[in-house]
């Protein structure tokens, strides 16, 4: 987790000036709106990243007084849209850091503006510095998402938890096991740096049971339990995650281990997307 500068700007009504001393580092520089009007705002200056970030706070450093700029306004993009975190005072010339109220979020830009309070007189707004709070997410062990969704009671599991009860097992069916079961394992998967609370795990399905019949049973029953997903709430360790779909990579195989007797499966893979609230 660090303090990241913004890497550009947007300045929609070109009425401020030196944009990048607001995220050069240097506290003694500014960027500046000149000849904002009494008892007006000035215009946006939007701060942008070249790629979003999961961000969870904001900093900034600008000129205050209280006869003139004693007030600013923060927004922050994320949910395809413009949220305000923060509008009112602030100290002059001194760090002040605001959270996103809705916690962590993948943010790409936000803009200030400041008002001029002053009844009478025209005055330059100044940003010194603007700064976004990185936040690293912590990525969910989705073996153990899995298991909860598989494993709690709904009318899309009851079928499945039927037939196996809580043997659902990872990575691998332990030696000499009751049948039927499930294992299953994370293979791989993708993610994308740009959207970084949506991930679609690979996962592999071994549906075991003492005969080929009983093995694609417990796979349909596997396959109804998966397919039937739609935004699927989950907690795991106080964070919602949603199971947002499952697809099916490749249909159900049916496999002998020839080394082991009476044991036969079926063998499947999903995609599965998983969207991290924190």
């Amino acid at each position: 987790m660090s303090w990241i500068s913004p890497t550009g700007h947007n300045d929609p009504d070109t009425r401020w000036t030196d944009e990048t001393k607001a995220y050069d580092d240097n506290v003694s520089t500014f960027a500046s709106e000149v000849n904002v009007s009494p008892s007006t705002w000035s215009k946006y200056l939007v701060l942008t990243l070249t790629a979003a970030k999961v961000i969870s706070q904001v900093r900034f450093n600008a000129y205050y007084l209280s006869a003139s700029f004693n007030q600013i306004s923060i927004d922050v993009y994320y949910d395809d849209a413009w949220n305000n975190i923060y509008e009112g005072t602030y100290d002059d010339a001194t760090w002040v850091t605001k959270s996103v109220p809705a916690g962590q979020k993948s943010i790409n830009q936000a803009r200030v503006k400041f008002y001029n309070s002053s009844g009478a007189g025209i005055d330059t707004a100044k940003l010194y510095e603007f700064a976004f709070w990185e936040t690293i997410r912590n990525l969910v062990d989705t073996n153990v998402l899995i298991r909860n969704y598989l494993l709690t009671s709904t009318a899309l599991t009851d079928p499945l938890i039927a037939l196996i009860g809580a043997r659902l097992y990872c990575p691998r069916l332990p030696e000499k096991h009751t049948l039927p079961a499930i294992s299953y394992f994370t293979r791989g998967g993708v993610a994308d740096a740009e959207v970084p609370s949506i991930y679609s795990p690979s996962v592999q399905f071994d549906c075991w049971a003492s005969n080929s019949i009983d093995a694609r049973e417990v796979y349909r029953a596997l396959y109804d339990a998966l397919a039937g997903l739609d935004s699927e709430a989950i907690t795991i360790a106080g964070t919602l995650y949603y199971i947002m779909k499952a697809r099916e990579e490749v249909q159900g195989q049916d496999l002998v281990d020839t080394e082991i007797p009476n044991y036969f499966r079926v063998l499947t893979f999903y995609s599965i997307t998983i969207r991290d609230t924190s």
